[in-house]
């Protein structure tokens, strides 16, 4: 965008001064070679080309007329002088004196200037294209570049035979600079090229070229620069010169390599520790994975007992709700760091009141506070306090820190969480009497996987990822967040910084919704899931909601038992034999009934992309395993009052 707007302005600032006779407009440097008018033209149509290039899908069609018009005119100004003859283009616009510097024919371009237009033109269309001929188009910006260079290497250094001959190197000054900040915007464009990629990268070969190639080249242009300015003032002869510059560039070379070795060794210090963090990280998991399937092994143990009493019934639902739970939030802090490290998060604001979100907060952390007898002290504001935010992820990000709270405090402890309001943020502060953090710790505690060890007995329950996850969607929220500690047994606070917002009108309070007793009429809900298990409890369940309900285990059975059945639900799974739950739904909403029919995606795949796949197949919900049977209960009572108004619609 910027180099294309660049181009722009110069080629405007050159007509202007071939329209006012401003010679210092048409010749910066004052060489006495212009750049012309046709050369003015196709800068501008570049540079225009260029800004619509960072959207190549939107403006193809615009990219390619504007670059291809400016390729036609570089070319055939390129054939005038490659066949000595006179197509009439050059004094279309503007008359110029016969004789001018570097000048083949009266307003001609010259060969330098006519061929990397066409180039750069010709790249300009490539970018629009496949793969290949953007990968084609870096190249030839690598190559348009170079010839630029030269020059301006002869512009620099005073050979003006670099620049200056007429029908071989003519070109003047701004013309030379636009090429080379053209020549970088196709570069960039052209991200399968893979230069960008390599400077953006997170690699040693990266960092090396980042630290390296920029830092090379204006030195090596500072030294040339100076000798020549000395050699012309006198001050040495050209051995001297020559070997004085060949002493600084081997001195600036080694220093850079000497900069950049202990930039790479600290990288790969780095690496080394992530990696470590990595493989403690994995053995965490596993540990915390296996944790919850012990007591629900016992719990099926203790139904499968027919002696078992109603207690210790009640005791084992509940044993193997908690530890689903558990398991479940596991996962999903798992999928929401693999978002957050792609850039895949979407906030979904909302005016939200802080207080609100605090006691929904303290709902989800009741369990851990209770289990550890802690005394929670609340300091909240005596009027509403409202947030341009997501609630949800809000509610994510206080309930993580007073998690992260209980279990790192003793049995018994005090948890003080304040709330602080300014004009322009809130501050929520979240104190506790635990354990503390070490000093040397204290700059690592927001880094993944990164826990604080002890030997204090405390519950250190967890995967290391809860303080990153919650920093970065602090920060997605345009806040911050802090540590501070008194160090080792003297507590710990973190204080989160939200920008605060005025709404002219205070949000409505939001109602849960619930069924009504229209719920109590049956539907036919057809189950999918090659799992059996998962398909007969889900077949039990619906049949105790007073549903009638059938299974089905592969693609080609889910469709026959449509067509006999002819559903209002189908809970769906995705991966199933013969034939995937997308193409079930497709032929199903092609029979003439399947458009009334509610089909609700069951999978444990739940990114994005898994969202709109199934969306465009024709899904009307998509929902993740495990799957809350409350939402889908309410899920059920939607698809009813759905069916009752004779219309699909959104879930």
């Amino acid at each position: 965008m910027a180099a294309g707007i660049y181009a722009i302005t110069s080629g405007i600032l050159t007509l202007l001064g071939w329209v006012f006779d401003i010679q210092r407009l048409m010749d910066w440097n004052n060489s006495g070679i212009t750049m012309k008018a046709n050369a003015a033209i196709c800068v501008m149509l570049l540079g225009l080309a260029l800004v619509m290039a960072v959207d190549p899908v939107r403006y193809r069609v615009a990219i390619r007329a504007t670059a291809g018009f400016a390729a036609l005119i570089a070319f055939l100004t390129l054939s005038e002088h490659l066949l000595g003859i006179d197509i009439g283009i050059d004094t279309l616009l503007f008359d110029e004196s016969a004789g001018a510097p570097a000048t083949a024919a009266p307003g001609r371009m010259g060969p330098p200037a006519a061929t990397t237009f066409t180039m750069l033109g010709t790249a300009l269309i490539f970018t629009t294209g496949s793969r290949r001929t953007r990968r084609a188009a870096g190249w030839i910006g690598i190559v348009a570049l170079t010839i630029s260079t030269l020059p301006l290497l002869g512009y620099l250094y005073g050979a003006s035979q670099l620049y200056g001959i007429a029908r071989v190197t003519g070109i003047a000054f701004q013309t030379a600079t636009v090429i080379a900040v053209l020549s970088i915007g196709v570069v960039t464009v052209a991200r399968e090229f893979g230069l960008i990629e390599l400077i953006e990268g997170e690699t040693a070969g990266s960092m090396m070229f980042r630290r390296l190639a920029l830092p090379l080249v204006l030195v090596s242009l500072f030294i040339g620069w100076l000798r020549v300015v000395g050699q012309e003032a006198g001050l040495y002869d050209t051995a001297f010169g020559t070997a004085a510059r060949t002493l600084l560039e081997i001195l600036v070379v080694l220093g850079l390599l000497w900069w950049t070795a202990r930039g790479v060794t600290r990288a790969e210090k780095k690496l080394r520790d992530a990696d470590r963090r990595k493989d403690e990280f994995i053995a965490t998991l596993s540990h915390e994975l296996r944790n919850p399937l012990a007591p629900i092994r016992s719990a099926v143990e203790i139904l499968r007992h027919k002696r078992s009493g109603t207690s210790e019934l009640a005791i084992s639902r509940d044993m193997i709700d908690r530890q689903v739970t558990h398991m479940s939030r596991l996962i999903d802090d798992l999928l929401d760091v693999g978002r957050i490290t792609r850039n895949k998060v979407e906030l979904r604001k909302e005016t939200v009141d802080i207080g609100d979100m605090i006691r929904q907060a303290i709902e989800t952390a009741r369990p851990l506070l209770e289990e550890r007898g802690h005394r929670l002290s609340l300091e909240l504001p005596p009027s509403p306090v409202y947030l341009d935010a997501d609630p949800v992820r809000i509610t994510q990000i206080l309930a993580n820190l007073l998690n992260n709270a209980c279990k790192f405090t003793e049995p018994n402890g005090e948890i003080f969480l304040k709330v602080e309001t300014s004009d322009t943020d809130v501050k929520v502060s979240i104190r506790d009497t635990g354990k503390g953090i070490p000093g040397d710790r204290l700059a690592n505690v927001f880094e993944m996987f990164a826990q604080v060890d002890g030997s204090s007995g405390v519950n250190h329950s967890g995967l290391g990822i809860g303080l990153n996850l919650t920093k970065h969607l602090v920060e997605l929220h345009g806040g911050v967040i802090e540590a501070t500690s008194g160090g080792e047994g003297c507590g710990s606070t973190f204080t989160v910084r939200l920008p605060r917002t005025f709404p002219e009108v205070a949000p409505a309070e939001s109602k849960k919704a619930v069924l009504d007793d229209s719920a109590s009429a049956k539907l036919r809900v057809l189950i999918v899931d090659d799992n059996l298990d998962a398909a007969e409890s889900l077949v039990m369940m619906m049949r105790l909601a007073g549903n009638e309900a059938e299974m089905a285990h592969d693609g080609g059975e889910a469709v026959e038992r449509a067509k006999a059945l002819h559903p209002d639900v189908i809970l769906l799974d995705i991966g199933l034999p013969i034939m995937d739950g997308y193409e079930v739904c497709r032929t199903i909403r092609k029979e003439p009934w399947g458009g009334d029919v509610c089909i609700v995606a069951l999978t444990g795949w739940g990114q994005d992309e898994d969202r709109r796949r199934t969306k465009e197949a024709g899904f009307d919900a998509h929902l993740v395993k495990p799957v809350d049977p409350v939402t889908l209960v309410e899920m059920i009572g939607k698809t009813r009052s759905l069916s009752a108004g004779n219309g699909r619609g959104t879930l």
